[in-house]
């Protein structure tokens, strides 16, 4: 693991599900596991690609991207897989909700490049990333709900663009229709690092990212010992954006300011995107997956 202050640059779009910001009786027993994985290898080789066209209201609600905040971008709701994209996956996890209703995937991935008479580019390798999808299944079709994909980087690099002043663009508040409760108890939990590290779920799924290559970690427990470990109080830094998948999964983004807790008055704090997805486990909102991204302007 490294630092808490290696965290990354990413690229986010969340889409709602529909005007509600649930879509009516998602159905998971046409796919499984096997299905979702060569979805999600082909959808992290060209996202917006895959999402670009089409004007359903489900359009997209924001981007973290490096150029900026694309806010109402037009995206097709539902996408099919294909064959011929080599992207490599590894460490790849894929947690049901308990309802088997939704589907969100984590893994690391890298483009190996175009396919050559069938083969994947040979010793060519882009940069790698953490990526995380939160799907509805429909039949055979996957809804892309929210998705992150964040480049891995060098402690060097993150202290570079800190130096020059690298801060995420503000974000606009906007809480979907059922997600004001799970919206409010991430506000009122990442202040506090023991009350949010309280917050993940012991599911054995579980997986925070932050920003190096092997900055990963699995499983509830060891998810929570990491966060209070870090021991790192955060703020919001300007808005909170939140929607639901479904009655039981709900998605939170924002801007956060981070300092060790135990930082001396004055510290300056460090400015991440965090996205975070939570299940809805009786009465109790958990956390099952998590992400820090430090903003890192394109070239």
């Amino acid at each position: 693991m490294t630092s808490y202050a290696s965290l990354t640059a990413c690229t986010l779009l969340t889409l709602g599900a529909s005007a509600t910001g649930v879509d009516a009786e998602p159905v998971a027993d046409a796919l499984d596991s096997h299905d979702v994985y060569a979805f999600i290898q082909q959808f992290f080789n060209a996202p917006t690609m895959m999402l670009r066209t089409g004007e359903d209201p489900t359009a997209a609600r924001l981007g973290f991207v490096d150029e900026g905040v694309r806010v109402n971008a037009k995206f097709k709701p539902f996408v099919e897989t294909n064959d011929g994209i080599f992207l490599q996956l590894e460490n790849e996890v894929i947690a049901w909700s308990a309802d088997k209703k939704v589907v969100w995937a984590s893994a690391d991935d890298v483009n190996r490049g175009s396919a050559m008479g069938g083969e994947p580019s040979p010793g060519w390798f882009g940069d790698w990333h953490h990526g995380v999808a939160l799907l509805v299944p429909h039949g055979k079709k996957l809804q892309v709900i929210a998705y992150v994909q964040t480049t891995t980087l060098a402690d060097s690099d993150q202290a570079t663009a800190l130096k020059a002043g690298a801060a995420p663009p503000k974000l606009e508040r906007k809480i979907g229709l059922g997600a004001e409760t799970v919206a409010k108890q991430f506000e009122s939990t990442i202040g506090d690092p023991t009350a949010f590290a309280a917050t993940v779920s012991d599911r054995k799924d579980v997986v925070l990212f932050g920003s190096s290559r092997t900055d990963r970690q699995v499983g509830g427990k060891e998810v929570a010992a990491t966060l209070a470990k870090w021991n790192l109080k955060l703020e919001v830094r300007d808005r909170v954006q939140a929607g639901l998948a479904s009655p039981t999964v709900a998605w939170v983004a924002a801007n956060v300011d981070a300092v060790v807790a135990t930082a001396k008055a004055g510290t300056k704090a460090t400015p991440y995107q965090m996205f975070v997805l939570y299940e809805k486990t009786g009465d109790a909102w958990k956390v099952v997956q998590t992400t820090f991204a430090f903003f890192k302007p394109a070239a």
